[in-house]
This record gives C-alpha cells, sequence and structure tokens, in this order.
C-alpha cells in the first residue's frame, strides 16, 4: 500500500531474536510502514542458550547500555543514507525490555528515589511481578546519552514496565505519545501494575493509550 512517513524500530526483549516478530514486521510493512528489526548480540536468543548451558550469568541492568548503543547506530546509519529506509521521522516499537530501552532513549530518566523505591518494593518482592528486579538494577548502571539522538515520533510497547522508573504523574517527561499493549497472563511485567502505572508517568495532553488483553 502507500508509503508512510513514518518507518519503525523494532526492538526486541531479553533472549529474543528478529524471527521472533518478523510476523508484525510484514503486517506493518503490508500497511506501508518499513520496519527494521534490530539483534541485541549480549542479549537475544543465543545468550539465553548460553544462560541454559551454564555458559553466561543470569542477565541485568547491564545490557542496556549496549542496547542503546545498537539503537543510536541504527537510527544514525539511516539517518546517514547507509540503510535504504525511507522515512523522514521514527517510531520506537519494543517488547519488554526492547519497550524499555525506547523509553530510555527518549530522555526518560529514572526519577529521583530509585534506591529508596526499590528498597520498599523488594522487602515485598512478588512472583507476579519479576521486572521489578530488573528495574532496581539500573540504581548501579550507568546510562548513556546521545544527545544528537533525534526524538521518535511516537513509542510503542509490548508488555513494557517501568513502574519504579517512573512513580508519579508525568514523571517520564517524555514529549511523545505512547501506545502500551500488555496481558494479564503475563507474570514478568503484569498488566495492570506495570503498563497503566507506565501510562500515568507519561504526558496526559498527547492522547496515550494502553490496551489490556484479558
Amino acid at each position: 500500500s502507500s508509503r508512510r512517513s513514518h518507518w519503525i524500530v523494532f526492538m526486541p526483549g531479553w533472549g529474543g531474536v528478529p524471527a521472533h516478530f518478523r510476523w508484525l514486521a510484514r503486517r506493518l510493512s503490508d500497511y506501508g510502514w518499513p520496519v527494521v528489526l534490530l539483534d541485541h548480540p549480549g542479549s537475544n536468543a543465543k545468550a539465553a542458550q548460553e544462560l541454559l548451558e551454564g555458559r553466561r550469568s543470569v542477565p541485568g541492568a547491564e545490557v542496556i547500555p549496549d542496547r542503546l548503543a545498537d539503537l543510536f547506530a541504527v537510527i544514525n546509519a539511516q539517518k546517514q543514507g547507509e540503510l535504504d529506509i525511507p522515512g523522514d521521522k521514527f517510531i520506537l516499537m519494543g517488547h519488554s525490555l526492547g519497550a524499555l530501552t525506547a523509553f530510555l532513549a527518549s530522555g526518560a530518566i529514572p526519577e529521583e528515589g530509585l534506591e529508596r523505591r526499590c528498597e520498599k518494593a523488594l522487602d515485598a518482592l512478588s512472583v507476579t511481578n519479576l521486572s521489578q528486579l530488573l528495574q532496581c538494577q539500573i540504581v548501579n548502571i550507568e546510562l548513556p546519552i546521545n544527545k544528537n539522538f533525534s526524538k521518535p515520533a511516537g513509542i510503542i510497547g509490548i508488555n513494557s514496565f517501568g513502574s519504579l522508573l517512573w512513580s508519579s504523574h508525568r514523571s517520564t517527561k517524555i514529549d511523545q505519545p505512547v501506545f502500551l499493549i500488555g496481558g494479564t497472563y503475563d507474570l514478568i511485567t503484569p498488566a495492570l501494575n506495570e503498563q497503566l502505572g507506565l501510562l500515568l508517568a507519561t504526558n496526559p495532553n498527547l492522547l496515550s493509550r494502553a490496551l489490556i488483553v484479558e
């Protein structure tokens, strides 16, 4: 169909690879959206296999700087004409850790007091929201800042999380509309706690939305 003026960058979650989401990219492409699926060495399916075989330690937030670097490199390559992808503006789309990467890349800096919130949350840690473990590891991570990174036109997050990083109204301080999708069977990033909590932390004037699937 007719070409869109925007293109989409899709980032899989931890242990994910482009093949997992090729069906979605194809469908979006049918509707005119150019889609680039990222592979993240160090936190993709190969890394997950190495974990299962005991050749890699349990991963955490330390992979986020590398994921951000991957994303910045791809956006820059398209801007420089090294990637033959049409579109003046882009949309960041991600699953789980990929969605968190999208928020961080867009300038959402974790709200002050994260360490205090984590102490309280981990005292009553539930197996129904294991994403809190990774969120709290970000206390010890130095996130790279790319001042030349042009902001996306929007963010689409599947099974997103970040309720501890951005716990109050409009605390993400990003100026892009957000569409969040989550399901009630997800025990890693529970739909109500994480999707709705994250939605409330975005700018309400931008018509952001959350889709909760039961």
